[in-house]
């Protein structure tokens, strides 16, 4: 696991420029990176390419791991 790297990260505006998610962009390149205003599920959802996918419990919890979200604190 020590090489895994995510298909898709989702990051909060207002964390943009933190010191921390800038290094997980960079540990990350060709990674695609979307940018959200809200922390709403249903928001990040419909924002992933990734999230989206599949219809059924496992395809979502499976697609879960395949996606990283940077968030404010609190």
């Amino acid at each position: 696991m020590r090489n895994w790297k995510p298909n898709e990260i989702i990051i909060h505006k207002s964390v943009k420029n933190d010191p921390a998610t800038q290094y997980i962009i960079s540990q990350c390149p060709g990674v695609p990176c979307t940018f959200v205003g809200s922390g709403a599920s249903n928001l990040i959802k419909e924002k992933s390419n990734i999230l989206v996918q599949g219809s059924g419990m496992m395809e979502q919890i499976n697609a879960g791991k395949k996606v990283v979200y940077i968030a404010p604190p609190g």
